[in-house]
């Protein structure tokens, strides 16, 4: 189960961590979207300075910098995702213009510092379009051998994994559940799982035979 407080309005839900994750993320979206507006760049660095004086002002929450680290790993996903995105788009629009300078003998094509925006939104477009596609049916059951299996889920914040996942494979290693850790979780060799490394060795995929 997970619990969240905003701290500066009186939103408040309760329930299976894996059920509300969407709604608090939506939930400070909006509620940063003036922040975004503003003069201010809001990044991942300044959010953790941020958080780094907060650690140290007794007036403040745990909770507080745990939704500053929540928001800065956001952007930071954000970020990598549009990357990629711009990598595909790139690789996408050489391929479309080597195919039309193939249709056409001679055709000049612009390179992709050369497109327009708008062709460059429209490839972007496309294959946002695609990898969405993918994620959809990564998410399907598929069959194997004649039985249906469920694709292993994953997450990028183990505050996010549902009780029934008792333990699950990060990039780092192994964590499980131990009521008796200060998050919750630790690390295979019994080290607990820090603050900084709920978020820091995503994705977090569920071990299948450790699951209630």
């Amino acid at each position: 189960m997970r619990e969240y407080h905003c701290n500066t309005c009186d939103f408040h839900i309760t329930g299976p961590a894996d059920e509300v994750a969407d709604e608090i993320e939506a939930h400070e979206e909006q509620h940063h979207t003036e922040a975004a507006k503003s003069d201010i760049e809001v990044t991942p660095e300044l959010l953790r300075a941020v958080r780094w004086a907060a650690l140290h002002d007794a007036r403040l929450s745990d909770d507080i910098c745990d939704e500053l680290e929540e928001w800065a790993a956001r952007i930071e996903r954000k970020q990598s995702d549009e990357k990629r995105i711009d990598e595909l788009a790139r690789i996408s629009y050489a391929a479309e213009s080597e195919a039309a300078r193939g249709h056409v003998k001679g055709q000049q094509v612009a390179s992709w510092d050369e497109a327009s925006d708008l062709q460059k939104d429209v490839t972007r477009a496309g294959i946002r379009a695609v990898l969405a596609k993918l994620d959809e049916e990564r998410e399907q059951p598929f069959d194997k051998g004649g039985h249906t299996v469920q694709p292993l889920r994953q997450w990028e914040d183990l505050r996010d994994v549902p009780d029934d996942v008792l333990a699950v494979c990060a990039t780092e290693g192994v964590a499980h559940r131990d009521s008796t850790a200060h998050n919750g979780w630790r690390w295979i060799n019994s080290t607990p799982v820090s603050e900084y490394s709920l978020t820091a060795f995503a994705p977090y995929t569920e071990i299948p035979e450790a699951t209630r």
